[in-house]
């Protein structure tokens, strides 16, 4: 049915990849391997990314690329989303040599522009750019990484 209505609506079918972060429970070498070894196993191929767009060169396909992350952090702390920043920079490198190169690639996503309600942990995660206060009239503060946005997008 919804192939029927794609031609209608226009719209795109994708696949939309979940994951849990696995920290090292301690400093320890142990610790440290056995939580690259989780990461490694729940993240998959590190060349993901570049197999599809290799595929997508191959056959025309268009593609798109989201960003993935989380913070349960303090709302000072949260603010100062450094991190985001260096996660969505080299991403959007690629992407922008993967155009250049001739991909037929049609969008990136920031996941998201607010934090909302995540449906598997409801809002014990904050993914957005801009900050939601949940217990002061869901004010919103912009994060560090949604002035780089705006910066990034004038240029």
């Amino acid at each position: 049915m919804c192939m029927d209505e794609q031609t209608v609506q226009k719209g795109k079918i994708g696949i939309v990849l979940v994951s849990t972060w696995m920290a090292p429970f301690s400093k320890s070498s142990v610790d440290r391997l056995a939580s690259r070894r989780a990461l490694d196993f729940m993240l998959g191929c590190a060349n993901y990314v570049f197999l599809l767009l290799v595929l997508a060169e191959r056959n025309g396909t268009s593609i798109g690329v989201g960003e993935r992350d989380n913070s349960t952090m303090p709302v000072e702390d949260a603010l100062k989303d450094y991190f985001r920043i260096k996660y969505h920079y080299p991403h959007l490198f690629y992407v922008r040599k993967a155009i250049r190169d001739g991909v037929n690639l049609k969008g990136y996503i920031a996941w998201s522009i607010l934090d909302n309600f995540e449906w598997a942990l409801g809002y014990t995660l904050r993914y957005g750019i801009n900050y939601v206060d949940y217990n002061n009239g869901l004010k919103r503060s912009s994060k560090f990484s949604a002035t780089w946005f705006q910066n990034f997008l004038k240029k």
